[in-house]
């Protein structure tokens, strides 16, 4: 199996889609990373769920204790372009953030 994106890109693209639904449901939805900066009332997605954590020596034993938590994953798959093409549109109106 080859890998196509690496772990930067799937973080962007990770950035991005939070970022996107914030920017769709800004009375409802917050990207802001610092709990102390964001509003607890808001739904906070959580882009960092894409930090390295897991590695080879890891995930058997976490596996074998929680089992195949991305079991189906695969079902509904969609293309990363999109996302990529919305972290770059990010990275130009917010050069800071990234």
């Amino acid at each position: 199996m080859r890998i196509r994106w690496g772990f930067t890109d799937v973080r962007r693209a990770a950035l991005a889609f939070a970022r996107e639904v914030e920017r769709r449901a800004p009375d409802d939805v917050t990207a802001t990373w610092w709990r102390k900066d964001r509003d607890p009332k808001l739904l906070f997605v959580d882009y960092n769920q894409n930090a390295r954590e897991f590695t080879i020596a890891t995930v058997p034993d976490r596996f074998a204790k929680l089992g195949d938590l991305h079991e189906g994953i695969d079902d509904a798959v969609f293309p990363l372009e999109p996302l990529l093409e919305w972290a770059d549109r990010d990275r130009a109106e917010l050069p800071d953030e990234d």
